[in-house]
């Protein structure tokens, strides 16, 4: 009886530490929740995103690519005057002994130069460089969330074709510093563009000739690419970014520094001190062939260089002049046909709509059934919802398809989370069971 009672003694004293340990764990996490929540980087994320309460998401990416854009110019600046656009034959003698004596171009050795000779020049260098990508990456998610909201129709257009330019424009000025130091990448990629250029019909060879100066690679290219990348093109993506800023008709009271402007700095700035990138003194000067078939361009030209690659051989003569589609194809038609399909996407939308005038939601998940095409409601059996004015007094369930919720009920699908939505009398005898995407 004694070791009875001294048992469930024994066991109601350790079911007690075992709670008093949970107890303990559970406001240990709170005290940790709180901490985080109130932590400055925390209230910076936070602050960033109340800036455009519209469109949170959308303003924070086209804010970075701002930002992005500004670092990417004033490094620029920076490297300016240790660049040389030359594409005339020198020896290297220089810090970097690997390559001592070996014969290349004046503007290869000056990036060499720039890289171990100047102090900073090689973290100048490298966020230049992450800049331009993050530039890019910015460009790519701005459209995006623009896509998935319905933001890019009707008096949101002009903003959606400016941003689809940019990316372009994004795209092409990357690229065009990427060519810049003259280095084995750098040939490679300029031999892509010749094959490119060279595949379209009739006047692809003239215009090979003209935009090198004569028979490719020449003797000019770095020089005339020298300055589309640090007037023309930078000028032009200045003048869209200016242009998609839309100001506030009120002065404000108190002028506040943004905060992403330091967050983005710092970042690109950690990106340039502690990852490398584009490292040109291992690959080499430009040699034709010394050209590996692991050498890939930046990530954003894989939608260029992955078909390329892929594209199985295909060639036809017309009239005596052989045309080249297994260029041709993933070297132009593709991605004219990307963008084109990016700038036209709204007007399609709006013909598939109906041309109904209808608001532009913060969130998706808020749209009538009426709204964009890229995200009407469907029912679960397939047959798109229909359009009814909503009346108080009835409701129905609806599943809202996030990416949260398609992974904690991706096995419940068909019994959703209800969410409560006036319903028309016609449907108050059967509540329907809708997905709005």
């Amino acid at each position: 009886m004694d070791n009875a009672v001294s048992a469930s003694t024994a066991g109601s004293s350790g079911q007690d530490v075992a709670a008093g340990a949970g107890k303990a764990r559970l406001h240990a996490a709170l005290r940790l929740t709180a901490r985080l929540r109130n932590h400055p980087t925390v209230r910076l994320v936070r602050d960033a995103l109340r800036r455009d309460p519209e469109d949170r998401w959308a303003g924070v990416f086209g804010r970075i690519a701002g930002y992005s854009f500004a670092v990417a110019v004033v490094t620029g600046v920076l490297l300016l005057p240790f660049f040389r656009p030359s594409m005339a034959t020198v020896v290297y003698h220089g810090s970097y002994r690997l390559l001592d004596g070996v014969p290349m171009s004046r503007a290869y050795r000056s990036v060499l130069a720039a890289s171990f000779d100047v102090r900073g020049g090689l973290l100048v260098r490298q966020v230049h460089h992450w800049s331009a990508d993050v530039f890019v990456a910015a460009i790519c998610l701005r459209p995006l969330t623009a896509f998935f909201r319905g933001r890019f129709s009707g008096r949101a257009l002009p903003e959606w074709l400016i941003w689809v330019a940019l990316l372009l424009l994004g795209m092409l000025a990357a690229y065009t510093g990427t060519i810049l130091p003259d280095d084995g990448l750098s040939g490679g990629s300029l031999s892509v563009i010749t094959g490119v250029l060279l595949s379209v019909p009739v006047i692809g060879t003239h215009l090979v000739f003209w935009i090198f100066g004569g028979a490719p690679p020449g003797h000019q290219i770095i020089g005339r690419d020298y300055w589309v990348h640090i007037l023309v093109l930078p000028a032009l993506t200045g003048a869209l970014l200016l242009a998609s800023f839309r100001p506030s008709l009120r002065w404000p009271r108190r002028v506040r520094l943004d905060p992403l402007l330091p967050f983005t700095c710092a970042v690109l700035v950690l990106l340039g001190a502690i990852a490398q990138i584009n490292p040109v003194w291992l690959v080499g000067p430009y040699q034709p062939g010394s050209i590996s078939a692991g050498a890939v361009p930046d990530w954003y030209m894989a939608f260029l260089d992955g078909p390329l690659r892929i594209m199985p051989g295909s060639e036809l003569s017309i009239g005596g002049h052989p045309l080249a589609l297994d260029v041709l194809i993933p070297g132009l038609i593709v991605p004219a046909l990307f963008l084109t399909c990016l700038a036209v996407y709204p007007l399609v939308d709006r013909r598939i709509t109906g041309g109904r005038p209808r608001r532009i939601h913060r969130n998706p998940r808020a749209s009538p059934p009426g709204g964009a095409a890229s995200r009407r409601p469907v029912r679960t059996g397939g047959r798109p919802a229909p359009d009814r004015p909503a009346r108080a007094g009835r409701w129905e369930r609806t599943a809202s398809i996030s990416p949260g919720s398609w992974c904690a009920d991706r096995h419940h699908l068909l019994v959703p989370r209800p969410v409560r939505r006036p319903l028309d009398s016609e449907d108050a005898c059967d509540a329907s069971l809708t997905c709005s995407f």
